[in-house]
């Protein structure tokens, strides 16, 4: 890779003027000044003429005066090559100190200036651009902000500064830039990091910024050690490594806000198109129709809003300009490769995943939703057993009278496993919360009583239980409060044959057996144990609801059984098998 094409691609991702806030670029007398009156030692071991006075009264604190004048003297007849000097040497002690204290190994000396320069130059970093930090913070405030697209590399210290305050410098100049008003690329240079730890600094420096990052995608580390190389090719491939993962975080942001603009704007027409309908056949399309299938009043309107705004969003990709940049960006950026990370460890993408395929145990609390296709229960011992709920979703769903179209489902065992298998009696899908496999195993499974099972949609943990004096609670749908009172009828009137009724003759009546199966995997289910609280008895299956498996694994699984169910079997062959 060469400068020409680290060019090109900087006009391909749009990245034109940048700005380089480095304390290399600094060329203040006065602050080398400060810094050497701070601590004189980078003056020792340089071959530099005119300092002599100024090092000999480096070391007497009676003398601090006169020392501080011997080094104004000697700085301002200083040429610009001791100047140059100088600074090297102030920032490769800031360094060594760096190197000390810090946990990550890095080198003794800063970036040398030919590895800066040819930095600049592959950057296109204009001389009036190349900035120490005081002189970057006052070039921010003249930057407008509908000025031209700028990008910013931002070394993480000041050497310049007392060691402690020095440190912050850089994310100091980051604050003021997350305050524009402005999507900027933005690259933090640093020896804090090696080159694969660069996403574990961005994470920490967007701790440090804080509310100012809210709204904005992360800086992108650049570690000193990547573009610490000798040739041209080894630091274009450096920064175009670099350019590739700033340019993926920006351009996934600019779609983001895109989409929330489309969103918005597909939420709002579907709102305003809704309310030109006669409240009669609001009432009698929507909202009578999701009450006679036993949903929520409003359930007809939440598909209507989550199918607009899918439709809109799905559109976006393919007619938004900004989309459709973005996408050339991202495929210009085909070529440059990443490390791709040995283990996938940040949560967001296990939680997408998860969204993606489990509808989570808090929401089913919080919405009383019904007891349907893919619930999942698990046994509250200390190694839950897990089970899956299928059936014909027609079939499964509670009407609004407190009925549905069967008396039970079926209850399947799943669990995780390691290797996948091909076998006629079980599916194995790739829906564990980390990625791996679970295996569902149609050799395990019960038929259930859907009407104790509903008990769940109505407890505040999703426990599978009841009282003889509970009551169905706000919030849940008329079908549920209906079905419940029915259940309840049948349960007191086991309890309610004798108080004190032991334990073995509460589990040998049929109205309280979940599952018909009694055996393992549900012994531990299939009968409620008894306790008396306060004088009401209560009786609890040991079961838990803790989510529902979404489409299209689902389906993949419902698929799976009716094709198990309806295969055919053929006689048993009393003639000998010929091999």
């Amino acid at each position: 890779m060469t400068t020409a094409e680290t060019h090109s691609l900087l006009d391909d991702l749009g990245l034109g003027r940048v700005i380089w806030i480095d304390d290399f670029f600094e060329a203040s007398v006065d602050r080398i000044k400060d810094s050497l009156m701070r601590n004189p030692e980078p003056l020792s071991g340089l071959e530099i003429t005119g300092f002599e006075e100024a090092m000999a009264l480096s070391s007497d604190d009676d003398k601090i005066a006169e020392f501080e004048e011997a080094l104004i003297t000697a700085l301002n007849a200083a040429s610009n090559n001791d100047l140059v000097a100088l600074n090297a040497a102030v920032r490769n002690r800031a360094a060594r100190q760096e190197n000390e204290q810090s946990a990550v190994p890095s080198p003794d000396q800063d970036l040398p200036s030919d590895t800066i320069l040819a930095a600049c130059k592959m950057l296109r970093v204009n001389e009036d651009d190349r900035l120490g930090f005081e002189a970057g913070l006052a070039r921010l405030e003249t930057l407008g902000n509908n000025e031209e697209q700028v990008s910013f590399v931002v070394d993480l210290q000041d050497a310049f500064q007392a060691q402690g305050i020095g440190a912050t410098a850089g994310v100091n100049v980051l604050k003021k830039l997350y305050a524009r008003d402005q999507l900027e690329t933005v690259f933090v240079l640093t020896h804090e990091t090696d080159a694969a730890a660069e996403a574990t600094k961005e994470a920490e420096i967007a701790e440090q910024l804080g509310a100012e990052l809210a709204a904005r995608p992360a800086p992108c580390v650049i570690s000193k050690q990547r573009i610490s190389v000798n040739t041209e090719a080894e630091l274009s491939t450096g920064i175009q490594v670099a350019l590739k993962r700033a340019s993926l975080r920006t351009e996934i942001y600019r779609v983001g806000q895109a989409a929330e603009e489309q969103a918005a704007s597909a939420i709002s027409t579907a709102r305003r198109d809704m309310c030109t309908i006669p409240p009669e056949e609001l009432d009698g399309f929507f909202v009578g129709r999701a009450i006679k299938d036993g949903a929520s009043d409003l359930h007809m309107i939440e598909r209507i809003y989550t199918a607009q705004v899918t439709k809109s969003v799905r559109n976006m990709f393919v007619e938004n300009d900004v989309v459709k940049t973005a996408v050339g960006r991202i495929r210009r950026l085909r070529n440059v490769p990443l490390q791709f990370p040995s283990d996938i460890s940040h949560p967001v993408i296990a939680r997408f995943r998860q969204d993606e395929i489990w509808l989570d145990q808090e929401f089913l609390k919080a919405s009383f939703a019904p007891i349907s296709l893919g619930d999942v229960f698990e046994t509250a011992d200390q190694a839950p057993r897990k089970f899956i709920l299928l059936g014909q979703l027609c079939d499964l769903t509670l009407r609004d009278n407190g009925s549905r179209a069967v008396f039970s489902g079926d209850l399947v065992q799943f669990k995780p496993i390691e290797k996948r298998e091909d076998k006629l009696k079980s599916v194995d899908l790739k829906v564990a919360p980390d990625g791996g496999l679970m295996r569902f195993d149609f050799n395990k499974i019960s038929p259930v009583k859907l009407s104790i099972l509903d008990l769940a949609a109505l407890d505040a943990d999703g426990m599978v239980k009841i009282s003889s004096d509970q009551k169905p609670g706000t919030g849940v749908l008329p079908g549920q409060s209906k079905g419940f009172e029915k259940t309840l009828k049948l349960l007191k009137a086991v309890l309610g044959e004798d108080k004190a009724k032991p334990e073995d003759v509460v589990k040998a009546s049929a109205r309280c057996q979940l599952t018909m199966q009694i055996d393992n995997p549900f012994n531990t289910i299939a009968k409620p144990t008894q306790k008396i609280v306060n004088g009401v008895p209560h009786l609890s299956w040991n079961l838990v609801r803790t989510g529902r498996l979404c489409s299209p694994f689902i389906d993949e699984l419902m698929d799976r059984r009716l094709l198990l169910a309806g295969r055919r079997a053929l006689d048993i062959d009393y003639l000998p098998h010929q091999e």
